[in-house]
Formats: structure tokens, C-alpha cells, sequence
């Protein structure tokens, strides 16, 4: 499995133009569609999410390994501190990806639960609609 970041960048754009056209369109089924449309990239984001996470957690392991080995092979001694700290800050652009991964996924999620409060209050507003007479 491959980390696709273009895809989760291009699904932060889309979001960024779905809000708009929450506010903007009045129409359930659209609204519908788009739950849909969100399900399927809340799964996708989360699936990068894991594999994200994968690469992040291996480039800690092989730059602590790098590390460590290379001050024990010098005789040097150091601390797990430092050690942890060093493969942490080799490792940042990984933890980078998984962050955006992360807040790409929440963002999806916040914005289901707006569409899905949208969506509610358009329903009680056609069935006030429709039993006040306003045929």
C-alpha cells in the first residue's frame, strides 16, 4: 500500500468547496449524494491515515536504529532521551503526512455532521411546509 498525499491534498480542496455549497444549496437529495461522496473519502482518509502512521513509526525506528548504532560503534554513550528526540525530528516529514492525514479525516467527519444538521433542518422545513397549508 501506497501513501497517495495528492489525493488527500485534493480532497482538502474539495472540502474547502463543499462548505460553501452546504450553505448555499437547498436541495436534500444533492445533500444525500454528498454524505456519500464523504463516506467513501472519510474511508479512503483513513486507510492513508494507517499507512501514514506505518511509515511514520518505521522511519522513527530506523532513525533511532541509525542513531544509536552509530554513537555505540563510536563508543559514545547516550541517553534514550536523546536518542528518542533525534529519531523523532528525522522522522518529522512522515509525522507531517500522518498529521494531514489525520486532520483531513476529521475535517470530513465534522463536515458529515454539518451536512447531516442541514439536511434535518431542510426536512422539518418541507414538513412545515407541507402541513401548513403551502401546497
Amino acid at each position: 500500500m501506497e501513501l497517495r498525499m495528492s489525493e488527500i491534498h485534493a480532497i482538502q480542496t474539495e472540502l474547502e468547496q463543499i462548505n460553501e455549497k452546504i450553505t448555499s444549496v437547498q436541495s436534500i437529495s444533492f445533500m444525500v449524494d454528498l454524505a456519500g461522496q464523504l463516506a467513501a473519502w472519510l474511508a479512503f482518509s483513513g486507510e492513508q491515515m494507517a499507512i501514514a502512521k506505518k511509515k511514520w513509526r518505521a522511519a522513527k525506528v530506523r532513525a533511532y536504529d541509525n542513531y544509536a548504532f552509530s554513537k555505540a560503534a563510536s563508543g559514545l554513550k547516550i541517553t534514550p532521551s536523546v536518542a528518542t528526540d533525534y529519531a523523532q525530528a528525522r522522522s518529522g516529514d512522515e509525522e507531517s503526512d500522518y498529521e494531514h492525514c489525520e486532520r483531513v479525516n476529521k475535517a470530513i467527519t465534522h463536515t458529515l455532521d454539518v451536512l447531516r444538521t442541514c439536511i434535518s433542518a431542510l426536512k422539518a422545513e418541507q414538513f412545515a411546509f407541507q402541513y401548513s397549508g403551502n401546497q
